[in-house]
C-alpha cells in the first residue's frame, strides 16, 4: 500500500514552524531580556546558521563540530582585543574564509565530475 506523501508540505510545515518558534525566541528575548527594541538583536546567527549547513554540505554529522568551532571563533572573539590587542572582526574573517574555501573546494569537485 502505497501513500501519497507530499515533500513540499513538509518542507512548508517546517519552515513555518521553525519561524513560529524564532519569533517566539526573538519575543522572549526582548521582552523578558532587554525591555527595549534593539537592532542588532540576533548578533547574526541566522548568517552563522547558513554558513553552517553550506559547510556542512547538508549533513547532520558535522555540524555539531563546525557549530563548536564557530562559537568558539565568536567567544574568542571577545578576548582578540583584551588579550592580543587585535580586532575583533577577526573571528569573521576566519570564518569568511572557512566559507569560500569550501565554497572552492566544491566548485573544484563539480568541475572534475563534469570533465
Amino acid at each position: 500500500m502505497l501513500y501519497n506523501i507530499s515533500p513540499e508540505g513538509y518542507y512548508i510545515l517546517a519552515i513555518s514552524i521553525a519561524g513560529a518558534f524564532a519569533g517566539m525566541a526573538g519575543f522572549m528575548q526582548i521582552t523578558a531580556v532587554y525591555h527595549r527594541l534593539i537592532p542588532a538583536i540576533s548578533s547574526g546567527y541566522g548568517y552563522l546558521g547558513l554558513l553552517l549547513v553550506m559547510l556542512a554540505g547538508y549533513r547532520v554529522l558535522p555540524v555539531p563540530f563546525l557549530a563548536l568551532f564557530f562559537a568558539g571563533l565568536n567567544v574568542g572573539s571577545i578576548q582578540l582585543p583584551i588579550v592580543l590587542q587585535l580586532d575583533s572582526t577577526l573571528s569573521g574573517v576566519i570564518q569568511g574564509c572557512c566559507v569560500l574555501s569550501a565554497l572552492f573546494v566544491l566548485g573544484l569537485r563539480t568541475r572534475r565530475k563534469l570533465a
